[in-house]
């Protein structure tokens, strides 16, 4: 008697092949929509990131120019560098002419898995222009 019971309430135990298939096609089916929306999320992330390194690049230059009246020629010579976090993914590059009134530019160019960014090259300068417009908010 204990050997029939036993295998009737074993036959309503576990997973059959076919829900088993289906459980791996929801899963496939919501990382299949899921991936690309947190990519981009992802890529928007190192682009805040890239776009507060340049304001504080800004920043610096605005100071050097109160304190010595001339703009750094290089990122170095301000004492500071790209966050490790950037590396990889963004250029960071700028240009001080020796022009008057003085001038300079900061640009971040996307590389590696940024270069799938929409705003491509980021820029910010001395008279706080910001390019592309639409991707400083």
């Amino acid at each position: 008697m204990k050997s029939i019971a036993l295998s009737t309430r074993c036959k309503v135990c576990g997973f059959t092949l076919i829900e088993s298939i289906i459980a791996v096609v929801v899963v496939v089916i919501l990382a299949v929509i899921s991936l690309p929306s947190y990519a981009d999320y992802v890529r928007r992330g190192v682009r805040a990131e890239a776009q507060a390194f340049l304001t504080e690049v800004a920043t610096r230059q605005q100071q050097r120019l109160v304190d010595r009246r001339e703009y750094a020629a290089t990122i170095a010579d301000l004492g500071v560098a790209p966050p490790k976090s950037l590396a990889g993914k963004y250029t960071v590059s700028m240009s001080a002419p020796a022009v008057v009134p003085p001038a300079f530019t900061i640009w971040a160019a996307p590389q590696g898995p940024q270069a799938a960014e929409a705003c491509g090259t980021l820029t910010l300068t001395s008279a706080g222009q910001r390019g592309p417009a639409h991707c400083w908010r």
